[in-house]
């Protein structure tokens, strides 16, 4: 392998420029190759620095960037520190002209879109607003991010005309249809028809709702009416939203050395490839027919020559295993593939493919979805995701258990939790012991040496359970699957080993 990379590596010549040098670097290495740009010219590095400036920055880290890289991404923060380094190196107010030449431009409040409910509002002004609504002192409102819901306590007594008429009806409370809007719940009032069943009351129901709606509308007036306010709002939502100016990728430097010549990448596919070779994980959601199959090999071939990843497993639908090998060899016919059977994974034979992945140099190793589950996850692995996921719901059992007042909707969210963490624990349990007994018991997925997942259709690995106050909404489900949750694991570990780098998914229908 290492041998196919030097055929390819170009010789030295006085003739190329710096730019020319520079593409040939970032072709070569993925980056900036400072000894080999010079060594293509014949020039210094400080004339070479000299002599693209403008196409490269030096970030106050000291390290240079080109600058397409540069001057995307979070602009405000690159502009805070760029600003901050000029007060010491001069140099950098080259920098900070440039990141205010490509700065988003600020919104205004009225351009502003805003609801109860937006995690990004400051909990002090929900509490602001809960006292504004039902004539209160004291409210307390608290945001856990880990799941996306608000701790509430709004002391309205057993008396309130405004929560109970203005912002309320007399079946549904006014703090119940706030914390409805904070949970992005629609209000729905049922009647009880005999022990087990309850139908909707489509009449107060439709009451409540119109509630909702008043109060949002309430919100906004009341949320910019204070000029302070409103200012401090939109400074906040511009510095945390509207600060990301998107890089464009270009990479028509690309030679995919070992490349089939017959086959032409178009130059869309180029991008691709290099866009995951410098962001790192990224989700290919082109309709079908674009060329994903080629962009995806592109990747992990591009990503073994450059030493950016060390042995790329495509996991691919059952039926186009054997697809994706020859695709793999039409486009690199020299490359190394392991496209595996399902006799592979037949108990006699696991051991002996879970070997063949570890021990050999794969340019790539093909699997099908099904598989992927019985290459399990070490218990070392699991075990600690678990103490990580369960200790993220303690904390918000806590949190939930400290609010004042057992409204029935705590506690049903209480119970939702701990059944969340009874259910990790057993898991875990259910895990070790499945370990302790398999007399099959050889090489896990971490052993296989496997660090860029390639996930073809990756929407067929959807319904992911996760905690959160919203319920009966589409697409959060209340069950959980276990192919999801063994890709989620995976995918985890790897975020770990490869600092979020290794993995890339791909699918024709990103919301299914």
């Amino acid at each position: 392998f290492t041998k196919r990379v030097i055929e390819y590596r170009p010789k030295p010549t006085q003739a190329a420029t710096a730019k020319d040098a520079m593409l040939v670097s970032m072709n070569q290495t993925g980056g900036l190759d400072w000894d080999r740009m010079s060594e293509l010219t014949g020039k210094s590095i400080p004339d070479l620095q000299r002599e693209l400036k403008g196409v490269i920055y030096k970030n106050p880290s000291g390290e240079f960037e080109p600058a397409d890289a540069y001057l995307s991404g979070n602009i405000r923060k690159k502009l805070k520190e760029a600003e901050a380094a000029a007060k010491i190196d001069p140099n950098f107010k080259e920098n900070v002209e440039a990141l205010k030449a490509v700065i988003p431009e600020d919104l205004k409040p009225s351009q502003i879109d805003v609801k109860i409910g937006h995690g990004w509002i400051p909990t002090e002004y929900y509490a602001q607003f809960a006292n504004h609504l039902f004539d209160t002192n004291g409210s307390t409102i608290k945001y856990n991010a880990s799941v996306g819901a608000f701790a509430v306590n709004i002391p309205v007594g057993r008396t309130n005309a405004k929560n109970d008429t203005v912002w309320g009806t007399s079946r549904y409370a006014g703090v119940d249809i706030f914390q409805d809007a904070l949970a992005s719940r629609l209000p729905t009032v049922r009647d009880k028809v005999d022990d087990d069943k309850t139908v909707v009351n489509e009449k107060e129901t439709l009451a409540a709702r119109e509630k909702l709606d008043k109060m949002q509308q309430e919100f906004r007036s009341w949320l910019f009416n204070d000029p302070k306010r409103a200012e401090a709002l939109a400074r906040l939502y511009n510095d945390e939203f509207n600060a990301v100016r998107l890089r464009e990728y270009d990479g028509s430097h690309l030679s995919l050395p070992g490349q089939n010549p017959s086959i032409t990448l178009k130059p869309h596919q180029k991008n691709v490839i290099w866009r995951a070779l410098q962001s790192g994980n990224t989700l290919l959601a082109h309709v079908v027919g674009a060329g994903k199959t080629f962009e995806m090999i592109g990747i992990a071939m591009e990503a073994r020559r450059l030493r950016m990843a060390n042995k790329p497993m495509y996991v691919v639908p059952n039926h186009l295993v054997e697809y994706w090998r020859n695709a793999i060899l039409a486009l690199y016919p020299a490359a190394k593939v392991l496209a595996t059977s399902k006799q592979d994974f037949e108990k006699a034979n696991r051991q002996k493919l879970a070997g063949r992945i570890a021990t050999g140099d794969w340019d790539g190793v093909v699997i099908a979805h099904s598989q992927m589950t019985k290459l399990p996850i070490s218990i070392e692995t699991f075990e600690r995701f678990v103490n990580e996921q369960v200790s993220i719901l303690e904390d918000y059992l806590r949190e939930i258990k400290s609010e004042r007042g057992e409204e029935k909707r705590q506690r049903n969210l209480v119970k939702e939790l701990e059944k969340a963490k009874e259910r990790l624990l057993n898991k875990l349990k259910a895990r070790k012991k499945a370990i302790e007994e398999r007399s099959d018991a050889g090489v896990n997925f971490e052993e296989t040496g496997v660090d860029m997942l390639l996930v073809d259709e990756a929407d067929l690995f959807k319904n992911l359970w996760f905690p959160t106050r919203m319920t009966r909404v589409a697409g959060l489900p209340n069950t959980e699957s276990s192919r999801a949750y063994d890709m989620f694991l995976k995918t985890q570990y790897l975020n770990k080993l490869t600092n979020q780098r290794g993995v890339i998914f791909a699918t024709g229908t990103p919301v299914s």
